[in-house]
């Protein structure tokens, strides 16, 4: 085992995990893969199989009082990830990297902010849109100032039914409140909203929102919502649907002089000298997990010596948590009692 390269410890082996973040990880040269934790009996035989050379815990607690990592790599459901980001916080681990939504919760959160300010540790949540073709595509458009000021964003992501776990352990758990802290809201709002924010190049102070359950197999969550947001200088729609017919994603920016068409394949851009198609590498919804984004990412983390975007990414997360946290504010009273219930 090479020591010089950075020891990562990853805690949940679903399909993000293996599909994604484990095939990133390996993909760079600095990196080993060392341990992993799953509490599914069947998960940690499936990951001894396919990693012979890492480690295997039921938990993390155990993994943190074996292993010393560099990395922690938190890819389990939201319930899980303020005990995790804590426990990685208190065995010193330099970097915590988790998966969206941070939390589920604002005193979670809070006791997440503590818990990093105590140790010195950095934590940062997965936003791995940030390293989409759409983000990176979208920010040139408008550092070349294509359509002027952004006035108007609206972000729409259809999807035919919630992600779906792996088969030995709930696969429906996006709608289960105990384990998932609410529905499409927290598992694809949390995206839509940072890439919304960053493009305007502000946080939201008013947001109102419209939530229902349109499919019983969703229940107790959300499975529709349409959120608008209120920005100093702009303004801003979300409309996400795990009841639709098909896959896809689109929208539009409306700036001072111009729009840019968000389409599955590429940008739009039209402005009074015409119209321009700028194609993606893939389409949006080719994927759920795009690995080589991940591996963006994790370098980004790896190469953060100044710990500039860990704080930035911990700030980001309060606006987050605060934004759709408002946004439930807004749910039907039966989703809301159905949710507490389930919490209880």
């Amino acid at each position: 085992m090479n020591s010089t390269r950075r020891r990562v410890g990853v805690v949940g082996f679903g399909r993000i995990a293996e599909l994604a973040h484990i095939p990133a990880w390996l993909s760079i040269p600095s990196v080993e893969v060392v341990a992993l934790a799953d509490a599914c009996p069947v998960r940690r035989a499936e990951a001894l199989s396919a990693f012979p050379g890492a480690r295997i815990y039921a938990s993390c607690d155990e993994m943190l009082a074996e292993e010393s990592l560099d990395v922690l790599d938190i890819c389990t459901p939201p319930s899980d990830h303020a005990p995790s980001i804590v426990a990685g916080c208190t065995a010193g681990v330099p970097r915590i990297v988790c998966e969206k939504p941070l939390t589920s919760s604002q005193h979670e959160y809070r006791a997440i902010a503590a818990a990093q300010a105590d140790s010195g540790s950095q934590v940062y949540t997965i936003n791995s849109w940030f390293q989409s073709d759409l983000h990176r595509m979208v920010r040139e458009a408008l550092s070349e100032d294509a359509i002027g000021s952004v006035r108007h964003v609206r972000l729409r992501t259809l999807r035919p039914d919630c992600a779906l776990g792996v088969p030995s352990w709930l696969p429906r758990w996006r709608t289960d409140p105990r384990y998932a802290g609410g529905g499409i809201v927290l598992d694809h709002g949390w995206h839509q909203l940072y890439l919304m924010a960053n493009w305007i190049g502000a946080y939201p102070y008013s947001v109102s929102a419209h939530l229902d359950t349109a499919l019983a197999k969703h229940a107790p969550v959300e499975d529709v919502a349409t959120i608008d947001l209120k920005f100093p200088n702009a303004t801003g729609r979300i409309e996400l649907s795990w009841a639709a017919p098909s896959r896809t994603n689109d929208g539009e920016i409306i700036g001072e002089h111009g729009t840019i068409r968000i389409e599955d394949h590429g940008l739009i851009i039209r402005t009074a000298r015409g119209e321009q198609s700028r194609p993606y590498g893939e389409r949006l919804s080719d994927s759920s997990y795009h690995p080589e984004w991940f591996v963006a990412l994790f370098s980004q983390i790896l190469n953060d010596q100044s710990k500039a975007e860990g704080r930035r990414n911990l700030q980001e997360a309060e606006m987050l948590l605060t934004t759709l946290f408002q946004v439930y504010g807004h749910r039907p009273e039966h989703i809301q009692r159905t949710a507490e219930a389930a919490l209880a």
